[in-house]
């Protein structure tokens, strides 16, 4: 699994909690963090690759870490699954071009919803994408202790409730 979240590798962190359910279910999974603060988590993931046959590459976003994620399932003889999680009509430039190639490439794709998932679609999908939305827990923002935005920041004019 290829991840730009730092908090996955953190004990007692809600990234890790979901990390250990997701190692629980396969026999084994490898995570790579690669991100600005891990730049060279690309090296240690060349090694994995080349040493041990996986079954399947998986990457979190389909850009920068989607395209590695092609190369080592390339390179590993692995499956490639893609998850998307952002609006990719937005995308442009290099980005784009990046992201069309890997879905293009990829045996799975995830999508977390129904409008993203014909993005990825009109964007030359050749496999079926499912759309698993990310999970929420309700219960969580019930038990929350109340706040006073306005209270708190009183600098604001308006008030925006944002979950993500």
């Amino acid at each position: 699994m290829i991840s730009g979240d730092p908090k996955l590798l953190e004990p007692h962190t809600e990234a890790h909690e979901r990390f250990l359910l997701q190692c629980a279910a396969v026999d084994e999974l490898r995570l790579v963090v690669w991100s600005p603060r891990a730049p060279f988590a690309v090296l240690g993931a060349l090694g994995a690759v080349l040493t041990t046959r996986f079954d399947v590459v998986t990457a979190q976003d389909p850009l920068w870490r989607g395209l590695l994620a092609l190369v080592l399932a390339r390179l590993g003889g692995a499956k490639l699954q893609i998850q998307v999680h952002q609006n990719v009509d937005a995308l442009l430039g290099i980005n784009r071009a990046i992201f069309k190639a890997v879905v293009k490439r990829a045996d799975a794709i995830r999508a977390v919803s129904e409008t993203i998932k014909a993005q990825v679609e009109r964007a030359g999908a050749r496999v079926y994408v499912d759309v698993l939305p990310v999970f929420i827990d309700l219960e969580v923002l019930k038990r929350a202790p109340a706040a006073d935005l306005k209270k708190e920041f009183p600098q604001f004019g308006k008030t925006v409730f944002w979950i993500g």
